[in-house]
């Protein structure tokens, strides 16, 4: 194992999770009446909405 100019081992760098799935594991307490869309498809949609400033 081959250390690094610095003299430490080196750091572990966490992959970033995609936001589907960080949305899909937000419990979805809708009733299933009337439920048509999947929450994390809805929260992503809002989410970029959101991004492009759509506040209404």
């Amino acid at each position: 194992m081959s250390q690094n100019p610095f003299g430490r081992s080196p750091c572990m760098i966490a992959q970033p999770q995609p936001l589907i799935e960080v949305f899909a594991a937000i419990p979805d307490f809708r009733r299933c009446r009337g439920k048509r869309y999947p929450l994390p498809a809805i929260l992503s949609l809002a989410c970029c909405a959101m991004l492009c400033d759509y506040r209404t």
